[in-house]
């Protein structure tokens, strides 16, 4: 993984700025609350704020998963729009491989009967692994 796109992820984790939420990317609450990520939704809404240089054209688009689900989106090498959970293109983008992501998602979620963990814990493990 690029260490400038590793050090902005891990300070953005550690910062404070980013409710936690789990299941999805990013999502919105009716009630206006503020938006919350799981932390490779964090990772993408870096690169849609353009904070480290990207070759996909990254913005938040919310046509999936319901009314209050955000999903991730660029265009795929037919042009056509994806909407995704850090599909592939996005993991060769940022460096990681499916295992990462898989690891991450249950530090973040807690799945599999493991609790979940917070932000500052996951960035300790993408220093140590990625």
């Amino acid at each position: 993984m690029d260490e400038a796109v590793k050090n902005a992820w891990t300070t953005a984790l550690r910062s404070g700025e980013y409710v936690q939420g789990k299941g999805t990317l990013r999502r919105t609450h009716q009630d206006g609350s503020e938006a919350s990520y799981c932390c490779l939704g964090v990772l993408c809404d870096l690169a849609v704020q353009g904070a480290f240089p990207t070759d996909l054209s990254c913005r938040w688009d919310d046509r999936g998963w319901g009314n209050d689900a955000f999903l991730y989106s660029f265009p795929d090498n037919s042009g056509e729009e994806v909407r995704s959970q850090l599909n592939r293109a996005l993991q060769e983008e940022f460096g990681l491989y499916s295992k990462d992501c898989g690891e991450l998602m249950v530090l973040n979620d807690g799945l599999d009967g493991a609790d979940p963990c917070p932000f500052a814990t996951i960035a300790d493990w993408i220093d140590n692994n990625l």
